[in-house]
């Protein structure tokens, strides 16, 4: 039988940079693990013999506050290692939020009704067990994009103060938040559901807008707007074609007449953009350059209540250690973004 082969070498410098790579991550990891505490897949209810859960990450030292993140697109839930959204969350962790990653049934097995009744109940179970969760139920906040922001609108305007006379004790609590912030959120569904005859052939790549107009209308936050409405935080994008600005300029006008507005308010003299976020496939293009008007201090957010954004970093960007620079990436400057909202939590 011939000799095996011998392995390729290696060259020392080559394998001293492994070494030092891997010790690195190491490091990374145990000191993320240090400052943030993951309470992994808490049960908040069940539907159909299935556990609807959230995970919890809570900074060595919390301020109170906490965010609860709506982890939706195209209304379909997903679940991942909560370790890989650590980065996402640094800048809310890292200036003292605790963070509730909300998980929902997803479509098509479950409809965009059942998705906003999940994460009210979500917000319902963290209220009824804040004691337990170690959180302030008078500071809750909610936070998504797309759809996650869609829910997050939905739990900022339609929101009560629960049912005394329900059996289930988690029902009794308020959905209500103190504050949401909404990037790229569809605000009216009737024109993309299924039931317009002149929905765009796009939205048919999501099988929750298979709903009638009827459904349609309930589940719009535009059409649910009243002065009792939590403030929000409205980021969208002039180029997206998916769900364009005009979703949060209608609800951005629906609040003022409201009487929602009681900040600074918005500069009625420039069109709202920011940085031309948008969907679709340049999401690296766009993760770029939300980075670079972070640094750049060029957003200027479609919001109320907040006003616009500072002309420096905000200040929970500068409160991060430097750790939480380090681990900081470009995908993750997106939550800078939304810090002016948590001044309100």
């Amino acid at each position: 039988m011939p000799p095996l082969p011998s392995p390729s070498p290696v060259s020392r410098p080559a394998s001293r940079l492994c070494v030092v790579l891997t010790l690195l991550l190491m490091a990374a990891a145990r000191e993320a693990a240090a400052e943030v505490s993951i309470q992994p897949d808490v049960v908040y209810g069940h539907k159909d013999g299935l556990a609807m859960t959230f995970d919890v990450y809570r900074p060595e030292e919390p301020n109170g506050g906490t965010i609860l993140f709506m982890v939706s697109g195209g209304w379909f839930s997903s679940w991942r290692p909560p370790e890989q959204m650590l980065p996402m969350f640094a800048p809310f962790t890292d200036a003292g939020f605790t963070v509730i990653a909300v998980r929902h049934g997803s479509s098509p097995r479950y409809g965009i009704s059942e998705a906003v009744g999940d994460v009210r109940r979500a917000v319902r179970y963290v209220r009824h067990h804040a004691a337990d969760l170690k959180v302030d139920p008078e500071r809750l906040g909610a936070l998504g994009m797309s759809a996650g922001g869609h829910l997050s609108l939905m739990l900022a305007t339609t929101a009560d103060e629960g049912d005394a006379a329900a059996d289930d004790p988690v029902l009794t609590a308020s959905d209500r938040v103190k504050a949401v912030c909404a990037w790229v959120a569809p605000t009216d569904l009737r024109p993309v559901a299924w039931s317009d005859p002149n929905h765009e052939k796009q939205y048919e790549n999501f099988p929750g807008l298979d709903i009638t107009q009827a459904v349609a209308t309930e589940m719009s936050p535009l059409l649910a707007v009243s002065a009792d409405d939590s403030p929000a935080l409205l980021i969208a994008g002039d180029q997206d074609t998916l769900v364009p600005i005009w979703h949060s300029e209608k609800i951005l006008a629906a609040f003022e007449a409201a009487g929602c507005t009681d900040g600074p308010g918005h500069d009625r003299r420039r069109r709202p953009r920011v940085c031309r976020p948008r969907h679709g496939p340049r999401r690296q293009r766009n993760r770029r350059l939300v980075s670079k008007a972070v640094g750049g201090r060029l957003i200027q957010p479609v919001c109320r209540h907040a006003g616009s954004l500072p002309s420096r970093e905000p200040a929970g960007a500068n409160r991060e250690s430097s750790a939480g620079r380090k681990r900081r990436s470009a995908s993750s400057a997106v939550p800078i973004v939304m810090m002016p909202i948590a001044a309100k939590i």
